[in-house]
């Protein structure tokens, strides 16, 4: 990812840390805002609370986010970052109101596979992460996933577009 040398190397882990000791709080404020929802409405109001936190961490460190092609690259940094080396990706095309990630290998599907979650799950997980950054990175832009390994394609394909 362009942006990942912005982030020292020994500050990523307390970064990933940071977020992933949030996620508890954050799971616990949803249901306490959504009784009686289902689990993907709780889920989508997890992601969109952490969202707020990797904001924080893109501004803190001067991750661009003005447009499409600047989201995706932060995007891949913040995933890096948070869930590790196996969310890079060699394919990025990007401008200024559309771009283009695909994913050959997914560490929540290893995850998922290794522990028998169902597909369906991690794509309902990934949609709610990818969705709640996207929209709190600048809520101008929005994301669609087109290919999902995790329902069997070869690969992921997400755009990250301007709205309307």
């Amino acid at each position: 990812m362009a942006y990942t040398h912005k982030i020292p190397v020994e500050k990523r882990w307390r970064l990933a840390a940071r977020v992933l000791t949030y996620l508890p709080f954050a799971y616990g404020r949803a249901q306490e805002d959504s009784p009686g929802e289902d689990t993907a409405s709780i889920e989508s109001a997890v992601f969109r609370d952490v969202a707020e936190e990797v904001r924080d961490i893109a501004a803190e460190y001067h991750l661009p986010t003005g447009n499409a092609a600047e989201i995706v690259q932060t995007l891949g940094t913040v995933s890096v970052t948070l869930f590790g080396s196996e969310f890079e990706t060699p394919f990025i095309e990007g401008f200024d109101r559309e771009a283009v990630i695909r994913l050959t290998a997914c560490p929540m599907l290893s995850t998922a596979r290794r522990k028998g979650i169902e597909a369906e799950k991690v794509g309902r997980t990934c949609t709610a992460y990818v969705t709640s950054v996207v929209e709190c990175l600048n809520p101008r832009y929005t994301i669609t996933t087109t290919q999902r390994m995790c329902m069997g394609d070869d690969f992921c394909e997400m755009i990250i577009a301007a709205r309307g």
